[in-house]
């Protein structure tokens, strides 16, 4: 039975298209292959999947898509197709296919009007606005609990299928934001507290909602809708122990079960008869207590204690249910981390208060601190560094770290790494360091293999050797999220123990895609003091010490490292602090006054600077692990890079990474320029509308034909892994070229990235290729009529063209040998001409000619062997 008409309307789209492929897949085609084969996509399957498959999923894979057959089955789908979108909004994409009756094509083009990059990014836009304003506050008629739990699940599988999704903690941390009830403010935090409620949502709703039932906060069916919880304000008798008057002293109810929090009569204190402090059985008289003095002194504040207002809405059945249940979460959690730091927050001395606050974590005292990074260069030290008082008494002294020349040399860091995990500092941000430093609260994840060392703003400093560049992780207990996030520094300076605060180069996150904001907000009210991550939408507010921000931070545990959610705060991407891009990319925004060039050249800033990088081993060590000369091994390390990095951490706390995309491609010793140029024609049968071009510097050009312009990512990701990888990228401010899936490439390769100035498309080799290229494919054109509907396969043969050509400029080389260094092979240029009459063979059954007429369109690069073309048939 076929599905109803498709309305057209986007939100039944994805209902109807699942509803749609079954139908075909119930339908044979003329070889008795199911019809989905017809609009299957090859993308969507993996190899690995492809190995998987068996029995008519196989045949649906395996079936061509060219072939008598498959002109059969087309057709039948198209017809299909038209039927169920005739009357809806869809209707008009099948207009252009009215004569070809060409169902996959339709298909695809109602794919990309529903599935595409607008209708995408509107359905991504549409599933996180659900999620953050989709709220709940007790069950109505219109709107109960489990609709709100429902919402949640369709707005996460919607990302999920749109490969955006969240991860499992902020899904549970937005589903509890949502719930807007102070009545289960514990509940809430006693989920954010248990590491595998925490990560599973499915999990935590049912625990919320087995919770609430249990508690009978609320109950949620109809007939209880309306059910009010008040605090309890009766005189006299068990359990009323709120607000009553003075009288006897109560027992402890229970002993020690729920933790005496009982009492008969009492005066106003809120949990004793009096001040005798929970010493034996209570002493008589009713005068005021104080609760949470005397809780402290019983009991760590553990991050379970319950706000009194929420106390104070429960009966003496609620209150020994969540007795009980707090016990045994504190008796899983000794036995399950015993001897670790807990991850939650409460036990890393930041718990939760019994107002609701978290308390802050203790300052350290900073006059018995003397190895900070602050006195470490500047700021106050003994390492054999003058502080700027003995210079000058009344100048101030201005601590700042600079890194130099990275240089070859073994040394062994493992005795930097710290070990006392109930260690606090601060990551103070630094505009003066040119690296970020790590300090006593981080820990070494891995080594780049590189080093440098390590100077003040002065040059009576002496310098500190041989300074590991390194991926470093510190912990962060978040105060709002009530979590404990990792974040992880690529390219940074890793002191250790050596240093008791860090130091962090705000323009090096900012290279990441991260805002720092420095400004207090008592200067500006608009600031939001701190550190935005806007992948994970996450904040991390500054404090003050005196006048510096800084982020509170500590050393993370096995256990931390293991479990907690990783933020990444700068890019794995090598860091060149002094690198002339950042002056490029600066002075067409900059303001250019004399006055602002006249300030500039008359004040000097002293900032920390880093000597050039080099690989920490040395030629001795490497000519007895080579088993060469000395010598040798001296011009070996010249001649050669070292770009992976190395794990040097024990005990082994995660996976050693497995991705070295930078060494996975041969790289190309040239920059590489790309720019987007467009058809005023679509191009047939291939709907492509623009093309994306690569240019190197000494004339290689490669083209790829686009749907649209967010295609360029992935024709990025091509180009790399079929040609490699170059030295940078040179492109425009086109967003196609900056954002989205273009950086996710550039990050993934570690490519450093220029941009042209504003309306100079001369600073663009790939303006004059284009131009070049173009009237190339003209003269093509015209000589031979080619029809304009196929520019793409035009343009494409044109520049393989290009790229062997002997130029002149090149020594009457080719491009392609330049770049390469690989001669170049033409056998697939020498048969044919383009749009030149051929015959082909095609296997068909008896009686039927196997010998076809076609045009040859060049040829095939992804698709087969060499030699393998494409063919204009006369379909």
């Amino acid at each position: 039975k076929p599905p109803e008409k498709f309305s057209g309307k986007i939100k039944s789209w994805k209902s109807w298209k699942a509803e749609f492929e079954s139908y075909l897949a119930q339908i044979n085609g003329a070889d008795g292959v199911p019809l989905s084969y017809i609009i299957r996509n090859d993308d969507e399957i993996t190899e690995d999947e492809y190995e998987l498959m068996e029995g008519q999923v196989k045949r649906i894979y395996d079936a061509p898509l060219q072939g008598d057959y498959y002109d059969r089955d087309n057709f039948q789908v198209f017809q299909k197709l038209r039927a169920l979108l005739t009357g809806g909004l869809a209707e008009t994409y099948l207009t252009d296919y009215e004569r070809s009756g060409d169902g996959r094509e339709a298909w695809n083009t109602v794919l990309i009007a529903y599935e595409g990059d607008d209708a995408k990014n509107a359905a991504i836009t549409s599933a996180r606005n659900d999620i953050r304003q989709c709220t709940w506050e007790r069950n109505s008629k219109n709107w109960t609990f489990d609709q709100y739990c429902l919402k949640h699940i369709r707005a996460h599988n919607m990302l999920k299928r749109y490969a955006v999704p969240m991860d499992e903690t902020t899904k549970v941390r937005e589903f509890l934001r949502g719930i807007h009830n102070s009545s289960f403010q514990a509940i809430k935090t006693t989920i954010l507290l248990n590491p595998e409620l925490k990560q599973d949502l499915n999990k935590a709703i049912t625990a919320f909602k087995d919770t609430v039932t249990t508690l009978e906060l609320v109950v949620f069916d109809k007939q209880h809708d309306d059910r009010k919880i008040s605090a309890v304000n009766a005189r006299g008798g068990f359990g009323r122990q709120f607000q009553s008057r003075g009288g006897r002293g109560g027992r402890n109810h229970h002993k020690r079960q729920y933790e005496q929090n009982y009492t008969r009569g009492g005066g106003r204190s809120s949990y004793q008869g009096g001040k005798g402090n929970y010493q034996g059985r209570f002493p008589r008289g009713g005068g005021r207590g104080n609760h949470y003095q005397n809780h402290s002194n019983r009991e760590q504040d553990d991050g379970l204690l319950l706000d009194q207002s929420v106390l104070n809405q429960m009966n003496t059945k609620q209150r020994a249910a969540y007795y009980e249940g707090r016990k045994k979460l504190r008796g899983q959690d000794n036995s399950d981390i015993k001897g670790e730091i807990p991850r939650n927050i409460g036990a890393t001395n930041t718990g939760i208060t019994s107002d609701g606050h978290i308390r802050p974590l203790p300052e350290a005292d900073d006059a018995s601190r003397i190895t900070s990074a602050s006195a470490a260069f500047g700021r106050g030290s003994d390492h054999n560094i003058p502080s700027s008082r003995s210079f000058n008494n009344a100048r101030r002294s201005e601590g700042a770290i600079q890194s130099g020349l990275r240089r070859i040399s073994f040394v062994n860091h493992r005795n930097r790494i710290p070990e006392n995990l109930a260690f606090r500092g601060r990551a103070e941000i630094d505009t003066r360091a040119d690296t970020t430093c790590a300090g006593a609260a981080f820990t070494l994840i891995e080594t780049t293999g590189q080093e440098c060392d390590v100077t003040g703003f002065h040059d009576d400093m002496s310098p500190i050797k041989n300074i590991p560049i390194a991926t470093c992780a510190t912990a962060y207990d978040h105060p709002e999220l009530q979590e404990t996030v990792i974040l992880l520094f690529h390219e940074a300076l890793y002191f250790g123990k050596d240093m008791e605060h860090s130091l962090i180069n705000p323009n090096q996150l900012r290279e990441n895609g991260i805002t720092v904001d420095c400004c207090p907000r008592q200067y500006d009210k608009g600031s939001i003091h701190g550190i935005y991550v806007p992948g994970e939408d996450i904040t991390f507010p500054f404090r003050l010490h005196g006048c510096i921000s800084y982020v509170p931070i500590r050393l993370p545990n096995a256990t931390e490292l293991k479990n907690c959610r990783y933020i990444e705060m700068t890019s794995e991407k090598v860091w060149e602090p002094y690198s002339e891009i950042f002056q490029e990319a600066e002075t067409p925004l900059a303001l250019k006054t004399e006055a602002s060039d006249n300030l500039r050249a008359s004040r000097k800033i002293g900032a920390t600077i880093s000597t050039d990088r080099r690989c920490d081993i040395d030629a001795v060590t490497l000519s007895e692990r080579l088993g060469i000369s000395h010598h040798l091994a001296q011009e070996t390390l010249k001649s050669t890079t070292q770009l992976a990095s190395r794990n040097v951490t024990e005990p082994f706390t995660r996976r050693l990474r497995t991705r070295q995309s930078q060494l996975r491609y041969p790289r190309i010793n040239d920059f590489l320029y790309s720019d987007t140029f467009f058809s005023s024609i679509p191009s047939k049968p291939r709907n492509n509308t623009c093309a994306q071009m690569f240019v190197t510097s000494k004339g290689f050009c490669d083209v790829h034909p686009m749907k649209s312009k967010g295609d360029a990512g992935d024709k990025l990701n091509h180009f790399i892994t079929n040609v490699g990888i170059p030295l940078g990228l040179i492109t425009d401010g086109a967003k196609e070229e900056n954002l989205g899936r273009w950086e996710e490439v550039r990050k993934k390769f570690l490519l450093p990235q220029k941009t042209t100035e504003p309306h100079t498309p001369q600073q663009n080799r790939c303006e004059i290729e284009i131009r070049e290229t173009k009237d190339h494919y003209r003269r093509l054109m015209d000589r031979k009529r080619v029809p304009e509907e196929l520019w793409d396969f035009g343009i494409k043969y044109t520049t393989d063209i290009r790229q062997i050509i002997a130029r002149p400029s090149l020594d009457h080389r080719s491009a392609y040998e330049v770049l390469t260094g690989n001669t170049p092979d033409i056998s697939n240029l020498l048969d044919f001409e383009f749009y030149e009459w051929i015959k082909y063979f095609e296997p068909t059954s008896f009686p039927t000619s196997r010998e076809n007429l076609g045009r040859w369109l060049g040829q095939a690069h992804d698709v087969g062997q060499a030699l393998c073309y494409y063919i204009l048939k006369d379909n």
